[in-house]
């Protein structure tokens, strides 16, 4: 349309101005976008719109666009008959990908809705998982700066962090994404890291179990949970084998995130992580025991099928000797207890079975001995039932006598008085 102004002896200049006779031009966007992750691609959701934007009927619709990581993917074929109703399509495809969808009518010319909401899906589920980073990230879905560096590792050459080229940034968020993984019956996460994070800096392990629509807590660390992490620097010996329990998830499929948040003090050099693992514990490993010449205390930090003195040591000098106000024979060995055994020389024993992630051990009322589970356990962490029974430290004994122990190993036991009969519950963090 074009207006323009007249009077006596002269006119204006034309305004010109368009319209769409008969409502809105543009149609409303897809609703209840969502994607649900697959072994073999990525499956997604949506309801198709049955109106344009002003609320009068969507009549023309022709097409829903779906767009993977900002480019096309496909155009689905729509009718008006198709208006208000639930439509699926799955993409083939290996890995994480962004996805979002476009709503296109018929018209001429043609009009288009807004874009939907961008979502994230994963094609491609695991069932274990490892990442040492020595041939880049893999399938990791990442945000901010995170990558691999060869400044530290656990292991070989390689870790992850966020700030591979110096500090962390200040005031920001970030994080990266494990492949979603179905978990098993007995399933554990194992990670090392350094978090040279001072207070005021924080960095999450966290858990989803609906397709990243939120986030559970498992583990918050900083600075200031470790004494080696308090001088600023990464450093070889400041790696730190982090263990999280997940047996309230079996059967669950999930995400893990790890998320760091930097505030407004002064940036430090990181958060930095290697050796990232995801298996169910309930399936077999191999180990290796070593012990000395002469007599050792022992434990067992699998649950081997024969428990035998002979079954686990074959070349034993002795029978297993536990102690209960005095010292008693066995010729068995139970996970969680701890024994004395005679070698005529030192000797590494191969072991098969699972590892023994969490054990409740009994004591009574004066010294007992006690093992360890399968991974190195802070003894500040011991559960005891009752509580604040525990009245020494932890003693070990080796080839220069008997030493104090905070850390608690695999494979080895220790003395340790109580002040009442009760319990001992050793467990990795849930």
């Amino acid at each position: 349309y074009s207006l323009n102004t007249v009077v006596p002896g002269d006119s204006s200049v034309f305004a010109t101005a368009g319209a769409y006779a008969g409502g809105a031009a543009e149609p409303k966007p897809v609703s209840l976008f969502s994607i649900q992750d697959d072994t073999n691609g990525a499956h997604l959701y949506w309801k198709n719109p049955s109106q344009q934007v002003d609320g009068t009927p969507l009549n023309d619709l022709a097409y829903v666009i779906i767009y993977r990581d900002g480019v096309l993917l496909d155009s689905i074929s729509q009718s008006v008959a198709d208006t208000g109703e639930q439509r699926t399509y799955f993409d083939a495809v290996a890995g994480y990908h962004e996805y979002r969808l476009q709503v296109r009518d018929n018209e001429s010319p043609v009009n288009y809705s807004v874009f939907s909401e961008q979502l994230l899906g994963y094609g491609g589920l695991l069932n274990e998982y490892f990442e040492d980073f020595e041939n880049g990230f893999g399938s990791i879905y990442r945000t901010g700066t995170w990558d691999t560096t060869q400044h530290i590792a656990r292991s070989g050459i390689a870790s992850f962090t966020d700030s591979p080229d110096g500090n962390f940034e200040l005031g920001a968020t970030t994080y990266f994404l494990l492949p979603p993984i179905i978990l098993g019956n007995d399933p554990m996460l194992a990670y090392s890291d350094i978090a040279i994070l001072p207070a005021g800096n924080l960095a999450y392990t966290e858990i989803s179990t609906n397709t990243r629509k939120s986030f559970s807590v498992l583990k918050v660390t900083n600075a200031t949970l470790q004494p080696q992490w308090q001088d600023g620097t990464a450093d070889p010996s400041d790696w730190v084998r982090e263990f999280v329990d997940l047996k309230a998830y079996a059967g669950d499929t999930v995400t893990f995130r790890f998320r760091m948040f930097t505030g407004s003090g002064i940036a430090s050099d990181g958060w930095y992580l290697d050796s990232i693992a995801i298996w169910d514990a309930g399936k077999e490993v191999n180990d290796t025991l070593r012990v000395d010449a002469g007599w050792n205390m022992v434990s067992l930090p699998l649950r081997v099928s024969d428990r035998s003195v002979h079954g686990v040591f074959p070349t034993a000098k002795s029978s297993a000797f536990s102690y209960n106000k005095g010292y008693i024979l066995n010729d068995s060995l139970e996970p969680g207890n701890g024994y004395f055994v005679n070698f005529d020389s030192a000797e590494t024993f191969n072991l098969t079975g699972p590892l023994n992630w969490r054990d409740t051990i009994v004591v009574k009322a004066g010294w007992n001995i006690v093992g360890c589970i399968g991974v190195p356990f802070d003894s500040s962490a011991i559960v005891t039932v009752p509580s604040g029974i525990i009245q020494t430290t932890f003693f070990a004994y080796g080839e220069s006598g008997y030493t104090s122990e905070n850390a608690l190993l695999p494979g080895k036991s220790y003395w340790v008085k109580v002040s009442a009969n009760g319990k001992l519950i050793m467990k990795v963090s849930q």
